[in-house]
């Protein structure tokens, strides 16, 4: 049986309803925590430091994941759009993006 043991702060949320969900990101020790409004985070897990972000103009509809096929970050927007970007980008001014209806 599984037992509740005490609460573990992965990073400080501002807005905590508009929290998505976190998944495991291509580095060890890393994962990926999306905010709805659009905001992607990348936090270390062993001292809880913010690694890298991005920001997309479209509203983030699910949580972001990492495709480790592809060695890309794959999201989604407004219920009807995929967006795929590497880890180098610093910005999601152009992604590749695929819309569907």
């Amino acid at each position: 049986m599984a037992k509740i043991s005490s609460c573990y702060t992965l990073c400080p949320l501002i807005d905590q309803r508009s929290f998505l969900g976190v998944s495991e990101d291509s580095v060890t020790g890393c994962v990926i925590v999306t905010l709805g409004k659009n905001i992607i985070i990348k936090f270390k897990l062993s001292d809880q430091k913010q690694v890298s972000s991005w920001s997309s103009k479209h509203k983030l509809s699910a949580p972001v994941v990492f495709d480790a096929t592809g060695q890309q970050y794959v999201g989604v927007c407004n219920a009807n759009l995929i967006v795929l970007w590497e880890d180098s980008k610093v910005q999601l001014n152009k992604p590749v993006k695929f819309k569907f209806t």
